[in-house]
């Protein structure tokens, strides 16, 4: 995960980059749509965070 945080006292986040790694043999649209539920539905952390905060991800699947 990576993250920039705005210039200023709170340094609140302002934009969040995350790398998921897996070794399977899912292919990589299923692989793409469980990452995609996670971030946009399922993850609570998402949820308290501000709504306009960008959250970018990439993934990495069997080496590529």
């Amino acid at each position: 995960m990576v993250g920039d945080r705005a210039n200023g006292i709170p340094a609140r986040v302002v934009k969040i980059h995350l790398t998921y790694t897996m070794v399977s043999e899912v292919d990589r649209l299923h692989a793409e749509r469980a990452i995609d539920l996670s971030v946009t539905k399922y993850c609570s952390v998402r949820d308290s965070l501000d709504p306009n905060l960008p959250i970018e991800w990439t993934l990495v699947l069997n080496g590529e």
